[in-house]
């Protein structure tokens, strides 16, 4: 009878050595799978983010690019306006052959006109 039972408090002892280490693995795969979720949810952020900030960017380029066309256009105006004044001034005072110049300054760029 002896033998059975120590047998038994064997496999009793391996029962409970066996259901700590089952304890454990549970708690092992619970905190991985919030470690997961809470993975997966910073990548969702992250792609929320980049899209908005894609659009913005896009939104911000369409926005330099306008800025540049019409900085070009009030360029090509001013230098239009300035030649014809300059040619108005060579024919209303005789001074043919003389040169008309003028500066026109627009933020930290300054353009000869002549």
């Amino acid at each position: 009878m002896e033998g059975l039972e120590d047998q038994l408090r064997k496999m009793k002892t391996q029962v409970d050595d066996l259901t700590r280490t089952n304890g454990e693995l549970v708690n092992t795969r619970n905190r991985l799978t919030t470690e997961n979720s809470d993975l997966q949810r910073q990548i969702h952020d992250l792609e929320t983010n980049y899209g908005a900030f894609s659009k913005t960017r896009g939104q911000l380029q369409s926005q330099l690019d306008d800025a540049k066309s019409k900085l070009e256009e009030e360029i090509r105006v001013t230098e239009t306006t300035a030649l014809a004044r300059a040619s108005w001034a060579r024919q209303s005072w005789g001074g043919e052959g003389q040169e008309v110049v003028s500066f026109r300054h627009i933020g930290d760029f300054e353009f000869e006109l002549s």
